[in-house]
């Protein structure tokens, strides 16, 4: 075995991934240790979990990576809510709490806390009950026990006898390594109530005599001339190695704003910020102004973090009334939204109310006029950067007994967001999350966990918890199917064609609408939102579809004048003629490849074809090798010289609607048949990782997931909304972790078509 350890000292192909698994905790590789190539998600068990047994409101969380400690900051209402913070030692799952410090004898509101590695101390924030909230601020040191020590404070005055100190509950702190300081930041009263956002540099006087701090001068990253703007959220980018934050735009344009921090000290420089692109919603309570939304109460909740190289948020498209994630990124002191390559519009998640079906979504998947106006448990981001994951967490329903589940998300360039299958429990009552942005990032077992921290919605103590998004792709079990809350602007059935090799960069077309007409329209789809893709120049119902959204291939179906063998290319915008057919083709031959290196197999044609061709771009050539049967509606997966053929019907009967058959460039192989026996499904996936459901077996409510070697039965979770007749052929999507899936029929009527578009995530 090659020295493991030399990682460190040579050149790697692409570290993120060993053996096109994603990689578990990349520092594992330092002590020789090979990091998992799978691991499910799971919510851990953390003994001492509970710091404190009373009412710990307003929380906030912060990590020291020279004492290990995990301190937790909270207005504590079992003792006049005053500002308290209390540090653990961890060890394995054990956290061992130190008494608590009171750090003043006076009320507060939500706290703050953050760990300045610059000089080993911590720094602590609250707001001040009465006088405005104004805030106060404390730099602290670590004593044995290990408890807070020493503090020493500076506060502000409140501003123009209008309220001070709106922040995002979960913290109103954060470090600026970059800047060598701490950054106060919250909704401060300047012409109305709260109408700007502020940011304050936090400085140590001098470490080697006391831990005394200066709140310097503000400055202002947004002034609405609004009331109640209170919605601003930070988080570190360590690939920038900036402080990057966003905030509720106010008036016209009503959009989610995203900006950089920069400068070092007591300078604190905010560029002007780049828009969302569409009309967006991160909280407000009260001007409403610009909005379709009524009320939209995620002040309390941490709405930004950095994994990967990405800054992810949660927002709510007002554009298309739909709570999703996404994303910016960062150059110099430049953020970038997330768009696809193709269409330049934002790349999202689902929308998660359509995703999860009211189990993330306070028990309403219709409350799209303000989930949290009535209780203050919303939605919460939790990061963890050894798993390159994080979290979404969220109540199942408005009742203070309801459970409170989580969810793994990944993002990558290539696929965009996908979630980790289906939610867990998280906690069995709703809990006020606080800050969860804690990244130990060491070899110890936090390093694989999001560590989260709240209180009950009952007011009953405050908790750490830990969730693990997991490793590689969920087991088959875990996995989910949810319908998109974009869908096809033509309902189409039998529209065969399955092109792209990600769910973001993919298309349909073809098929029969609801009239039963055949169509000549195809649709490109981003993961979110749908647009027109150029028109074939022949209507076709059943061909098949290969290729990439930019080289895409299309061949036979059925057309005006019966089954053909012609083939159709697309560039990205329209369609030209390829090279047409010897036999295979007709209606759905089994087809995988690219646009210049495509191989397909069996079709009909007046009967069912045997042949095997493949395709250079120009021509096709029979590969002298056949079917065991003559078959057509079968699916595909792979490339050229390395896929599988499987299902379909044809002159074989029953057992040739089973057979998968592996084809290696030059010839065929039996391999493991599938559970059952279907054809005209839809499936998804590359030669060693495929999904399929619906087809001859819609009405069965099933599916199976092929493994390489085998095939086992999919999840259920989600699946009958999924479960349709003759839907688009396989789409590559560089396996099932993301997979899609277009149109489908709820019967066999050519007429029977939907709008569907349907999501796999595992």
């Amino acid at each position: 075995m090659a020295d493991i350890s030399k990682v460190n000292n040579v050149e790697v192909g692409d570290i993120d991934k060993i053996d096109g698994v994603d990689k578990g905790d990349i520092n594992t590789l330092h002590s020789g240790e090979v990091p998992a190539s799978q691991t499910d998600p799971s919510v851990s068990a953390l003994t001492n979990y509970q710091f404190d047994s009373g009412d710990a409101k307003n929380g906030a969380m912060a990590y020291s990576p020279d004492d290990s400690t995990l301190g937790v900051a909270y207005s504590d209402g079992s003792n006049s809510s005053y500002p308290t913070v209390r540090l653990g030692t961890l060890s394995g799952t054990t956290i061992t709490w130190g008494n608590e410090t009171v750090c003043e004898s006076a009320a507060c509101g939500p706290m703050g806390l953050a760990y300045d590695t610059n000089v080993d101390r911590y720094v602590v924030a609250w707001q001040v009950s009465g006088s405005g909230n104004a805030p106060k601020v404390a730099g602290a040191s670590v004593e044995s026990g290990p408890v807070i020590g020493s503090l020493q404070t500076d506060s502000l005055s409140q501003v123009s006898g209008k309220g001070d100190g709106k922040t995002p509950e979960g913290n109103m702190l954060i470090y600026d390594p970059a800047g060598s300081r701490t950054l106060l930041y919250f909704g401060r009263s300047g012409s109305h109530n709260m109408d700007q956002d502020d940011i304050f540099p936090i400085t140590f006087d001098d470490v080697g005599s006391d831990n005394s701090v200066t709140i310097n001068s503000a400055t202002t990253v947004s002034n609405s001339g609004a009331d109640y703007t209170q919605a601003m959220s930070l988080a570190y980018d360590a690939s920038a190695n900036k402080v990057v934050g966003i905030y509720q735009g106010r008036g016209s344009p009503y959009k989610v704003t995203a900006f950089v921090v920069s400068g070092t000290g007591t300078t604190v420089t905010a560029n002007t910020g780049v828009e969302y692109a569409n009309t967006s919603i991160m909280c407000h309570n009260g001007d409403s102004g610009g909005s379709s939304l009524n009320r939209h109460r995620a002040d309390n909740s941490q709405l930004l973090v950095h994994v990967n190289g990405v800054n992810h948020c949660l927002l709510f498209d007002d554009s298309d009334d739909t709570y999703v994630l996404t994303g910016f990124t960062v150059s110099g002191t430049t953020p970038t939204w997330l768009v696809d390559s193709h269409q330049s519009k934002p790349i999202r998640s689902n929308d998660i109310l359509n995703q999860f079906d009211a189990e993330l979504s306070y028990g309403d998947d219709d409350d799209r006029d303000g989930g949290g106006e009535d209780e203050y448990a919303t939605y919460g981001l939790f990061a963890n950067s050894g798993r390159n994951r994080f979290a979404l967490a969220g109540p199942e329903d408005k009742s203070d007994t309801g459970d409170m589940n989580v969810v793994g998300v990944e993002y990558a360039a290539a696929t965009g967001y996908h979630f980790i299958g289906g939610y867990l429990e998280l906690h069995s009552e709703q809990v006020h999350f606080n800050y969860g942005d804690v990244d130990i990032n060491n070899d110890s077992w936090y390093s694989k966990h999001a560590l989260i921290t709240g209180q009950p919605i009952d007011d009953s103590g405050g908790y750490v918890l830990a969730f693990d998004p997991g490793v590689g792709q969920r087991a088959t079990s875990g996995a989910i199917w949810s319908l998109s809350s974009a869908t096809l602007s033509t309902a189409r059935s039998r529209n065969g064609i399955g092109i792209g090799t990600s769910r973001i960069a993919s298309m349909t077309g073809g098929g029969t609408n609801t009239s039963a007409t055949k169509l000549v329209s195809t649709e490109e789809y981003n993961g979110s939102t749908i647009t027109a893709g150029g028109n074939m120049a022949t209507a076709r119902m059943a061909p098949s579809g290969t290729g990439t959204l930019t080289a895409g291939l299309v061949l036979g179906g059925t057309t005006a004048s019966g089954e053909v063998l012609t083939t159709e290319e697309y560039d990205g915008s329209s369609f030209s003629s390829g090279g047409t057919a010897n036999v295979v083709g007709g209606e759905q031959a089994g087809m995988c490849g690219t646009q210049t290196s495509a191989i397909a197999a069996g079709g009909y044609v007046g009967s069912y074809a045997t042949q095997i061709e493949t395709y250079n771009g120009s021509s096709w050539s029979d590969t002298g090798a056949d079917l065991d049967d003559g078959k057509g509606y079968l699916g595909a997966a792979g490339t050229s010289s390395d896929c599988i053929f499987f299902g379909g019907t044809g002159s074989g009967g029953g057992a040739n609607r089973q057979r998968t058959e592996g084809w290696d460039g030059s010839s065929l192989t039996t391999l493991n048949s599938m559970s059952n026996g279907r054809n005209v499904f839809q499936s998804a996936g590359t030669r060693n990782d495929v999904v399929l459901t619906g087809g001859s077996r819609y009405s069965n409510n099933d599916g199976e997931v092929w493994n390489g070697t085998s095939w086992a039965a999919s999840s259920t979770n989600g699946l009958s909304g999924a479960d349709l007749y003759s839907s688009s052929d396989n789409v590559d999507c560089s396996g099932t972790s993301a997979a899609v899936f277009f149109g489908g029929g709820t019967a066999t009527g050519y007429g029977d078509a939907t709008n569907r578009i349907a999501h796999y995530d595992r």
